[in-house]
């Protein structure tokens, strides 16, 4: 191959071979079932709330309301749900903590933030930059943010925000309502990229084809959002947990970007 044009690729495949250790093998096994395991315990919680079983996507429509008991109650409601669960949880992290350390001294490194810059193919900025990085939002960032919010809690009236007064309309406005049932965002989003682009609606319309969106919320479901390659068909999946909030269609359009470019 020429090793200019497909240089990032040389470089990819060359960092695979060098980390690779047959002794990582079992530990990465490991580490994948225990990532399973937390992915099982996310995707069962649900909550009775408002007179029907919700998932904690789901809860999330009931922090935008107005009204401000309904907003705490949600909130708790949640996050005694969560509590639940949270030692085994802890305790997955744990392992997965220990395990990782094993990888990344197999590989000769002397920790694991070391390692994986290197297995997740990060050439072009270290660790050193994402802290300097870091440094910067809390010198900028977070004196704007601390500004906002007392702008919010003055506007809103409060003697001090809480978790669940930061999520509604400082107004009260009704919040966005892009759509109720997730064929009406797709159908909108395919509208969208048609006009922005032939080319980008031909794309996102071969998407819908029965296999390559999975995209409402349901109980049992893994939380999150993604967008995956699968490399036999050659065609793009997305995973999401839509629940009809304005940022289940920033997630399809952002999810939708990453398919573009697969």
């Amino acid at each position: 191959l020429d090793k200019e044009e497909y240089n990032v690729l040389l470089r990819d495949i060359r960092m695979d071979l060098a980390l690779f250790r047959a002794e990582n093998i079992p530990l990465s096994t490991e580490l994948t079932k225990l990532g399973v395991r937390h992915k099982e315990i996310s995707a069962a919680m649900t909550v009775q709330f408002d007179g029907e079983e919700r998932t904690m996507q789901q809860m999330g429509k009931y922090l935008q309301v107005n009204e401000r008991d309904v907003r705490e109650d949600a909130y708790k409601t949640v996050g005694k749900r969560r509590f639940k669960d949270a030692d085994e949880l802890d305790e997955i992290y744990d392992k997965m903590i220990k395990l990782r350390h094993e990888v990344a001294k197999n590989a000769g490194y002397g920790n694991y933030r070391d390692y994986i810059f290197d297995a997740k193919h990060r050439f072009d900025y270290t660790p050193k930059d994402c802290e300097e990085f870091h440094n910067a939002v809390e010198k900028i960032c977070v004196p704007l943010m601390r500004n906002i919010d007392e702008e919010r809690r003055n506007t809103l009236g409060l003697d001090t925000l809480r978790m669940w007064d930061l999520g509604h309309d400082i107004y009260g406005r009704d919040p966005l309502k892009p759509f109720k049932e997730v064929e009406e965002m797709v159908s909108g989003t395919s509208r969208m990229f048609h006009r922005l682009s032939p080319e980008l609606g031909e794309f996102f319309d071969s998407l819908r084809d029965g296999t390559s969106l999975d995209l409402d919320s349901r109980k049992g479901k893994a939380p999150g959002g993604y967008q995956l390659q699968r490399d036999y068909s050659r065609k793009p999946f997305i995973f999401m947990n839509a629940t009809g909030l304005q940022r289940d269609l920033e997630t399809m359009v952002h999810e939708a970007g990453h398919a573009f470019h697969s």
